[in-house]
């Protein structure tokens, strides 16, 4: 009897630890999100972005690893094609995409529009008066070929872009039109657009999209580029490519990137449980590996020098004008 006993207990005790075993293994994959099995069930989430294609292994891989069973389908294309695409989608009754991470004020767009629905997370909070969460903060650069430009000749100054020197030499990324209110909100309306006018008369080359400019810059083909991401400069560097950031002295301007999730989500605890991760803390410190500043103030940034002191995030007043915008950068620029 004293034998038998002491095997029950110890099969016992073997259950119990396996049970444990199971219990934190499901831990690990993150079964406490309450979004998690009803995720599964859905099995696919499809996310509309603007975010680079070499970028998606670094954000969906960790998901996916903390969450098997659900699928994610990323669809790339620049922002405004995001948007358009969207909207496109929502009127037809056809809506595609479960979530959506592109710039501020293409959210905003979309919440004019009705089509972020309302989701208050445990992890972060939307941006205020949105159904959006922000994500990260892109800065606006200046990049320079540093077998074409010497760094001791790079521009400090946004006022350098007008010397003689840099004549038909730059690109400027027609993708990013809150760098008219950048030099607009800096020098003043006036004196603004009087910079803008002059910096049109130097030849700058029109190309849209960071990813674009960034194959000029890199072969050389152009000297220096204007109004990128920040980030993109700095990962391309870092692959080996002879490009730099300019060390600009004067303010940096930055926007807001976010996420939010399609009112008519046809995958919408699948979509819940992403949004939840990129706005955690592991989330974010994904985003931080990515060369992106993050908003979580819990999350240290690292991958280039920045004084966030003399950042100047483009808020909502700013980007209620993207349209002016658009239109000042294709009149001086695309003509």
């Amino acid at each position: 009897m004293g034998k038998r006993k002491s095997a029950t207990v110890q099969l016992l005790v073997l259950v119990i630890v396996g049970a444990l075993g199971l219990m934190i293994s499901a831990t690990d994959i993150g079964a406490q999100s309450p979004w998690y099995e009803q995720a599964k069930k859905e099995g696919d989430v499809i996310l509309y972005t603007s975010v680079s294609v070499d970028e998606h292994a670094f954000i969906v891989g960790p998901f996916s690893k903390k969450y098997p069973g659900v699928k994610v389908t990323i669809v790339r294309q620049s922002s405004n094609s995001v948007l358009q695409r969207l909207l496109t989608e929502h009127r037809a009754g056809k809506a595609v995409a479960d979530m959506v991470i592109v710039g501020a004020e293409y959210l905003d767009v979309l919440q004019r529009e009705g089509l972020l629905q309302s989701y208050h997370s445990s992890e972060g909070k939307t941006e205020k008066d949105s159904n959006w969460f922000g994500l990260y903060l892109s800065d606006h650069g200046i990049g320079y070929n540093s077998k074409v430009i010497a760094p001791n000749a790079a521009p400090t100054r946004y006022t350098d872009l007008l010397k003689d020197q840099w004549k038909n030499q730059i690109a400027l990324n027609i993708g990013n039109p809150t760098w008219i209110y950048s030099m607009l909100d800096f020098f003043g309306n006036e004196k603004g657009m009087e910079f803008l006018k002059k910096f049109a008369s130097t030849g700058p080359r029109a190309v849209r999209g960071t990813t674009n400019i960034m194959q000029s810059l890199t072969t050389g083909e152009v000297g220096m580029a204007v109004a990128l991401n920040a980030n993109t400069v700095v990962t391309t560097q870092g692959q080996g490519a002879p490009v730099m950031l300019a060390p600009i002295k004067d303010p940096v301007y930055a926007d807001i990137h976010g996420i939010g999730i399609q009112n008519k989500s046809l995958h919408p605890n699948a979509a819940r449980l992403f949004v939840d991760f990129m706005v955690s803390k592991e989330g974010q410190s994904i985003v931080a590996r990515l060369s992106k500043i993050p908003l979580r103030e819990d999350v240290s940034f690292s991958a280039y020098p920045v004084d966030r002191k003399n950042l100047r995030v483009i808020g909502p007043d700013a980007r209620a004008n993207i349209d002016l915008y658009e239109k000042i950068i294709a009149e001086l620029y695309t003509k």
